[in-house]
């Protein structure tokens, strides 16, 4: 095996510059030793000079298997983007110049180096730092994340817009209202009025629109732009979009299979696409009703909101907000009913739910419950039962009986559910391995 003359002459020159600088610190002040202090101080900054380059050369070879390997990943997300592949192509070209001019470098010989870095200390390597480096790689990778990350608004923007076409096909059929006018409700004698159930179920609504904006920050932070971004393909997915635009009520699992930090798991990617779905219903009708739990932010061992019955208080505080006094009839509602939606009675609060929903004629309630993983655990499993088997029974009903209301009930785990197969038919999910 051939030896590198630059390696050994390298490895030599390193060692001899540490002995230097802890001899430079032990000479004594004079004439004489400040002439060879100065002699040493120079050849021990030219020694470290040498290294610090060859150093940074190493380090940009030994990174460029993570560039090239993440770079395929992107190219392989976004391959209907050519921007994406001439920004990939420019790095990879970037790459190759790159290596040829260091591998150039480090092949000079070792006398010739020495004595240049020992002439100019201070410009020695530039070139290969400046033009190589920075500019070759680094400055082609800096530009290939900018191609990419416009490239990921832009594929969250179509699935958007392509949210947005789902939703006005689908609501077009909601136009049953203006085909058949509704007499005014007479509203008859009731024992509660609006305000009063509001306050028996003891949740401010403006708690949810804190949680949406609380946990979409969170996401950004903690999640890679590629999980979101992937994560909104669900949109344009077959059976979402089936799902979205079927003139029956439905439920929809999303089961994400992703390996997630306790931080991701709280405001994890599927959350982002509960609340884009939700804030994008909520604009694009006033017959679309979002009624939205975001498990994640009500996770902690003492939060008044946690639990099957904290998610039911949720929905019905949402659904309650949303009416009139004129849009609900609450005359068989009784002092009994309503000390079970004050004690939090899980199957109060299901009822009371149900009465709500039917109460939503000519409307699109959109339940939406994310981060189910945190109600798969001993103390919540059973109320998350109780709730999935109540939608299901709710989403019956109203599909063989018309109400005039239509139900959109969307579930996301964003790991591996060990229930949801025990609680809802196959073709209700949807896995995220599956989805392009």
């Amino acid at each position: 095996m051939r030896h590198n003359p630059f390696r050994a002459a390298g490895r030599s020159f390193q060692r001899n510059a540490s002995n230097l600088e802890m001899l430079v610190a032990f000479l004594p002040n004079g004439d004489f030793t400040g002439i060879l202090c100065g002699a040493l101080t120079f050849v021990f900054c030219a020694a470290k000079r040498l290294d610090e380059v060859r150093n940074k050369i190493l380090n940009c070879l030994d990174s460029l298997p993570d560039i090239v390997e993440e770079t395929e990943e992107y190219v392989e997300i976004y391959d209907d983007d050519p921007r994406v592949w001439k920004a990939a192509e420019d790095l990879y070209l970037g790459i190759l110049d790159g290596v040829e001019s260091m591998l150039q470098w480090i092949d000079k010989s070792a006398l010739e180096r020495a004595f240049k870095v020992l002439t100019r200390p201070t410009t020695f390597g530039k070139n290969v730092e400046e033009d190589t480096i920075k500019e070759n790689i680094e400055g082609n990778v800096a530009k290939f994340r900018n191609v990419v990350l416009m490239s990921q608004h832009k594929h969250i923007n179509k699935s958007l817009k392509a949210l947005k076409e789902q939703l006005n096909s689908q609501l077009k059929y909601a136009d049953w209202v203006r085909d058949n006018p509704k007499a005014e409700k007479l509203v008859a004698k009731a024992f509660i009025t609006l305000d009063e159930l509001r306050s028996s179920i003891g949740i401010d609504p403006k708690v949810n629109q804190r949680d949406m904006v609380t946990s979409m920050i969170d996401a950004q932070k903690v999640c890679p732009p590629e999980m979101i971004s992937h994560a909104m393909l669900a949109l344009r997915d077959k059976k979402f979009a089936s799902w979205l635009q079927s003139n029956e009520s439905q439920i929809l699992f999303i089961e994400g299979r992703m390996k997630l930090s306790s931080e991701q798991e709280a405001a994890s990617p599927l959350t982002m696409l509960s609340c884009a779905l939700a804030q994008l219903v909520a604009r694009q009708s006033e017959r679309s009703i979002p009624l939205v739990y975001l498990c994640g932010q009500h996770n902690r061992p003492n939060d008044p909101y946690s639990g099957a019955s904290g998610v039911l208080r949720c929905w019905n505080s949402l659904i309650a907000e949303s009416f009139t006094p004129r849009d609900v009839d609450l005359s068989a509602i009784n002092l009994s009913f309503i000390d079970g939606v004050r004690a939090q009675r899980l199957d109060v609060l299901c009822m009371l739910l149900r009465h709500l929903v039917l109460a939503a004629t000519d409307k699109v309630v959109f339940v939406i419950l994310d981060g189910a993983l945190w109600l798969e655990v001993n103390r919540h499993v059973q109320g998350l039962g109780d709730v999935v088997l109540f939608l299901s029974n709710l989403v019956t009903a109203l599909n063989q009986r018309n109400y005039g209301v239509i139900v959109k009930v969307l579930i996301t785990h964003p790991s591996t559910s060990n229930h949801a197969r025990k609680w809802l038919p196959k073709e209700c999910i949807l896995e995220m391995d599956d989805v392009r």
